[in-house]
């Protein structure tokens, strides 16, 4: 939805509309307003999940927000995905939360090196040790919270 700057809900209809004062002019001007801003461009998405399931709920939801035919899904590990010359945003809601030990520590070593190979990588991650890990002039991060997760985002940029 951000990629394409499509507002959120502009395909459905809500329950306010039944009211007997709704607006159905106005609600139309609005809808015709945020389709005019909609930014029609050629896109690159791609969404990789070892998980099939998480695939299919992927597309499902893609779908439903009308952005299904500018993401491509693929089951694939992280490790079979490689990092294009393009923006490469990696993430794993709740941000590694649920894996531990030397599962975590190996995804971000090789995020770490693997992602220092292109040219603008993007890497959000609760895993506190992944800030000795991105250590160097080319990463900048900053700590957020997401859902109540302390969550770090690390993004790199031209040095």
């Amino acid at each position: 939805l951000i990629a394409t700057n499509r507002a959120p809900g502009l395909h459905r209809s809500f329950a306010w509309e039944w009211f007997p004062c709704s607006n159905t002019w106005l609600k139309q001007k609005l809808v015709d307003e945020a389709q005019a801003k909609i930014y029609e461009k050629d896109y690159d998405i791609k969404w990789y999940d070892s998980d099939a399931y998480v695939l299919w709920h992927a597309r499902a939801n893609a779908e439903r927000a009308w952005v299904s035919e500018i993401v491509s899904f693929e089951e694939k590990t992280l490790f079979d995905q490689a990092f294009y010359d393009s923006q490469t945003i990696i993430t794993n809601p709740p941000y590694g939360i649920r894996i531990s030990g030397n599962e975590v520590q190996k995804i971000h070593t090789t995020l770490a090196r693997e992602s220092f190979q292109a040219t603008a990588s993007t890497v959000i991650s609760g895993y506190e040790e992944a800030e000795k890990l991105f250590r160097n002039e080319a990463w900048k991060h900053v700590r957020v919270k997401n859902g109540g997760n302390d969550v770090i985002v690390f993004v790199k940029r031209e040095v």
